[in-house]
């Protein structure tokens, strides 16, 4: 920069301000002096771009008071594709650009930058997501500082996010009762804003410079449509990064959402009358109703038992298609499941031990079986005494039955020792062995006589069991003893009887 006149004296020049890369900054200007000695200031001079970028590059050093001088001379950082408030919509950047003649030493992030003979340079930077500040510094061979300061850009790689609320997307498909469809959802993104477009109209447009992400840049939207069945639906939603989210979805018209139908449900099981209530706009639709293939009068009751289909045809009022279809497949059940008790009958009594089976219609459950009132676990029923079984069962209809069996087990009756072909009491002696007063052998006869009366109904294990099995303490033990004790007795007096006859016949 040449001087129009030479002096002894210090030159104070004028200050501009203008904005360099997006900043305030008062840097000079100086392009001679005026006639009184004060600096002139070319604008034209105060931010230049001899690349053509458009971008605004600093002017080094930023002069505040000049001595008398012929020339001057600035450095220049030039750079391609970097500058403040720069968006980024990727965390890798490649940054280009040139330097002065008198810059050898070039740092971008914090790492060296290797300057080619054509002064231009680029640098690899990674950013992070967000806001991120990247110092530039710059120095002479000499060491001397020419540039030390932060740019400040944005990174954004993430897609805002469409939540589509109502209606409900099946496989991308969303079911619409009518031509007419309501669009409810939200928009979000993680940074500054975007703009959202539904079948490319325009319905959110937000930015937000100071306060980031979706916590506060989530909006709600609701749009009606008219559509036809096949329709495509186009949410788009664009950051300012350019990063974008793209919902499509097709629209397929199902009549049937319009109509519902009360009272019934299908698969179900009713043990009482049946009154389906379908339930339509008239203006809207035109429906047909039939029962098990039969026209079927909205509101009639229906009271036989029996398996039924109720089918619902649909259609838009006017048209013939798309054609909804509902099917309802019912049963009216009003009688009682049929349980039978075997092994066991009502009124009997049994000298052995009894299993009872139970049977039940299918579909039914038992739902309870009680032995004396008490659970009862399938078990042989071996003690004595009056007994209650108690079943209850319930069908898909939700009928009840109740089967109850009474009966009674009593302990097997001893054989008579009397009857028994080995007792030789009444009969003579051959060998002349009768036994003399006194002297008569008495054991023999008593051994031949206490034989243990035979098990006609096989219930040899009876004892057994009571003994190993788990009774109660509730008498049943009491019971089993007693026979036991009636047993023994009947014993001893078949053995007194025959040594009474025995003394007898001796006199």
């Amino acid at each position: 920069m040449v001087w129009e006149k030479e002096s002894d004296n210090y030159v104070i020049p004028s200050y501009a301000s203008v904005k360099i890369e997006g900043q305030n900054s008062a840097l000079a200007g100086v392009d001679g002096v005026d006639k009184y000695g004060y600096a002139k200031i070319n604008k034209d001079k105060i931010a230049i771009s001899p690349n053509g970028d458009g971008y605004y590059d600093e002017l080094i050093p930023s002069l505040y008071l000049f001595r008398s001088a012929k020339s001057m001379s600035v450095d220049i950082l030039d750079f391609d594709n970097f500058a403040t408030n720069t968006n980024y919509s990727k965390k890798d950047i490649k940054v280009t650009g040139k330097v002065s003649a008198k810059t050898k030493t070039l740092k971008i992030a914090g790492n060296d930058v290797e300057i080619k003979d054509d002064r231009s340079f680029e640098a690899d930077v990674k950013l992070n997501e967000g806001v991120n500040i990247v110092t530039v510094y710059a120095a002479d061979k000499d060491g001397n500082e020419l540039a030390n300061y932060g740019v400040k850009i944005f990174c954004d790689v993430t897609a805002p996010v469409i939540t589509l609320t109502s209606p409900s997307v099946n496989g991308g498909v969303i079911n619409a009762s009518s031509h007419k469809l309501e669009l409810k959802g939200t928009v979000s993104d993680n940074f500054q804003g975007y703009e959202f477009r539904i079948n490319g109209e325009e319905v959110i447009k937000y930015e937000n410079d100071a306060k980031f992400g979706p916590k506060v840049n989530t909006k709600e939207f609701t749009k009606e449509l008219n559509v036809n069945d096949g329709d495509i639906i186009t949410l788009k939603a664009v950051d300012l990064f350019g990063n974008e989210a793209v919902n499509k979805y097709t629209v397929k018209i199902n009549p049937s959402l319009g109509v519902s139908v009360d009272n019934v449900t299908d698969g179900g099981y009713y043990n009482k009358d049946v009154t389906p209530n379908v339930k339509y706009n008239a203006d809207l639709y035109d429906v047909t109703i039939t029962v098990n293939g039969q026209p079927y009068e909205n509101g009639q009751t229906i009271t036989a038992e029996g398996s039924y289909t109720l089918a619902v045809k649909s259609v838009l009022k006017g048209e013939d298609k798309p054609q909804g279809i509902q099917e309802y497949k019912f049963t009216i059940d009003k009688t009682a499941p049929v349980v039978k008790i075997n092994g066991v009958e009502n009124g009997k009594a049994y000298n052995k031990d009894v299993l009872p089976k139970i049977d039940v219609e299918k579909g039914a459950v038992v739902t309870s079986i009680t032995l004396d009132g008490k659970a009862y676990d399938g078990s042989a029923i071996i003690i004595v005494g009056k007994h209650v079984l108690e079943v209850t069962a319930v069908d898909l209809a939700g009928n009840i039955s109740e089967k109850i069996v009474v009966f009674n087990i009593s302990a097997p009756k001893p054989e008579d020792p009397n009857k028994n072909p080995g007792n030789s009491q009444d009969k003579p002696n051959p060998g002349n062995n009768q036994s003399k007063p006194g002297t008569g052998n008495t054991s023999s006869s008593i051994s031949d006589n206490s034989k243990k009366p035979v098990n006609v109904n096989n219930t040899n294990g009876i004892n057994n069991k009571v003994a190993n099995a788990n009774i109660p303490k509730t008498g049943s033990m009491v019971n089993a003893t007693s026979i036991l004790l009636a047993s023994i007795m009947l014993i001893v007096a078949g053995v007194a009887i025959i040594n009474d006859k025995k003394k007898k016949a001796s006199k």
